[in-house]
């Protein structure tokens, strides 16, 4: 996730100073999340398509299920660059999101995803 080129510059210092914070999550949220269509929004309700699965969250022994507020969905369209560098709300949650999770637990979440491959799993 860290830079492993120069970044390109611009004429605009405001998308160049972009470019150069475009590392860990703030790279990972917007190359591998957000360019590729997907986005923060309301989860569906119950019944509302077939869709329902797995947006319930919990659950874990006594713990109880609830459902999830917020959901990644795809749009039908591709973002710019432009819409994936501009603030929103939406992105600025996907942000958090990585932050809290793999930003977070990132050695963890390596050293899981070693020991399966080392294991012969996928």
């Amino acid at each position: 996730g860290e830079i492993t080129e120069v970044p390109e510059l611009t004429d605009n210092p405001q998308e160049s100073r972009v470019n150069m914070n475009r590392k860990g999550c703030n790279k990972h949220f917007k190359d591998d999340l957000l360019l590729r269509g997907w986005v923060v929004a309301r989860c569906p309700e119950i019944g509302s398509s077939s869709s329902d699965a797995g947006v319930a969250i919990g659950g874990a022994e006594g713990h109880s299920m609830r459902r999830a507020t917020w959901c990644l969905t795809q749009r039908p369209s591709l973002p710019t660059g432009r819409d994936v560098d501009t603030y929103s709300v939406q992105n600025e949650a996907a942000f958090y999101a990585c932050e809290e999770t793999v930003g977070r637990y990132g050695q963890e979440l390596a050293s899981f995803i070693a020991e399966r491959l080392e294991d012969g799993g996928s």
